[in-house]
């Protein structure tokens, strides 16, 4: 189903013009260092640059059809922030298109995806800030049919889906650059997280600590905090909106660790463990509604997560690359996005309850089988040496 939302409350032109005056750079340090995109998105010009009230846009990866539903609601002023998953092999954006929001008066697009004709592009004088600059055209064929258009201003979203947008970025700090305060993203009292409309809801997010006999404190709290409480209320701040509207799709990208269980990370594997049953109830707790519920369960994806675990240094991460993915065929970001339209795209009577995703050459689990060499010393002497034999053991 398509969203088009056209009614929202425009930012006040002053403080767009106020914001305007500082630097990215001064922006993002006043509110707390929050707020940036990825430094994968750059300019296709140097010199480019833009202030304005943000469309935001979902597209499917190789598919343009709602950027040009979008371009035909925009308002003069107005910046389109398009998501198409991350994909950069493909070019979402070109001069047909540029010249159509030129014409229309449109001040901006920014996009996760690629863009091409970037020489017609800087000639037209329309800033365009991309992920990659591929010339591989798009389809047009309704794969983003799923996809929301969420159009907002700088003084935020009215019943949005509850997801941070990046209209929601600009109200903040439009609206306290203006004062001269700085802004706040990312509070995690959830008292003042509000209940937002949407259909689609996908909780993904997740952090790791080591075994259960080497973790701090601090490392469990942080991960009940984000791998399972922010699920929970998150899911309780949403779900009634979808009961209520008889329609919704919860999203729970969660880990083979919930389900599995495997050397290390003890802590995590529990937190994943509690998501998976969390999906599943999910279920039970809204059955006669037209809601569904689906949990992505991956293995080993190409991401940050063994960088950030070994510290979290360029050093860490090259180490990380070295050891855990060079040479390997490991999953990347983009079979979770395509595993995630699936079951987005699937007919609505149809829910995917669960969904395994490993590389061809991984699989999980194996046997374990110690064998104990000398008994321990009943002094506590250096205790038991111990021979392991492991099956299948990930490698």
């Amino acid at each position: 189903m398509i969203h088009v939302r056209t009614r929202f409350q425009r930012a006040d032109p002053e403080h767009v013009a106020r914001l305007a005056e500082f630097s990215t750079a001064t922006i993002h340090e006043a509110q707390g260092r929050l707020g940036a995109l990825n430094s994968d998105i750059k300019p296709i010009d140097r010199s480019m640059s833009f202030c304005g009230s943000a469309v935001t846009v979902v597209c499917a990866p190789r598919d343009n059809i709602m950027l040009q539903v979008a371009i035909h609601y925009a308002q003069p002023g107005d910046v389109l922030v398009v998501s198409a998953g991350e994909f950069a092999e493909a070019g979402t954006f070109g001069d047909v298109l540029g010249n159509a929001m030129k014409a229309k008066g449109l001040a901006a697009l920014v996009t996760d995806s690629g863009v091409r004709d970037t020489d017609d592009l800087i000639e037209l004088g329309l800033p365009v800030f991309s992920r990659s600059v591929c010339i591989k055209g798009t389809a047009k064929d309704g794969r983003g049919h799923h996809a929301a258009i969420r159009r907002e201003g700088l003084d935020g979203p009215r019943g949005g889906p509850g997801r941070l947008e990046p209209a929601e970025v600009c109200r903040r700090v439009g609206r306290r650059a203006a004062r001269g305060r700085p802004a706040r993203l990312g509070c995690p009292d959830r008292r003042r997280v509000r209940s937002g409309g949407g259909s689609v809801r996908e909780l993904r997010r997740g952090v790791s600590a080591g075994n259960i006999l080497d973790s701090t404190p601090d490392d469990l709290d942080s991960l009940v905090d984000v791998n399972l409480r922010a699920v929970l209320h998150l899911t309780r701040i949403l779900l009634p909106g979808m009961v209520e509207r008889d329609r919704g799709h919860i999203i729970n990208i969660s880990s083979i660790a919930g389900i599995y269980n495997f050397f290390g990370h003890t802590a995590y594997h529990a937190t994943k463990a509690a998501v998976h049953q969390l999906s599943r109830q999910i279920r039970n707790d809204t059955v006669g509604r037209r809601i569904r519920v689906t949990e992505i369960c991956p293995i080993r994806v190409e991401t940050e997560i063994f960088g950030r675990n070994l510290g979290g240094t360029p050093e860490a991460l090259q180490l990380a690359w070295d050891t855990y993915y060079e040479g390997y065929e490991s999953l990347t970001t983009d079979d979770i996005v395509a595993s995630v339209d699936f079951a987005v795209s699937a007919p609505q009577r149809m829910n995917v309850s669960m969904i395994e995703i490993l590389p061809t050459f991984q699989v999980p689990g194996g046997l374990t089988f110690d064998r104990r060499e000398q008994a321990v010393e009943a002094s506590g002497d250096a205790g038991a040496l111990a021979a392991s034999e492991t099956v299948g053991a990930e490698r």
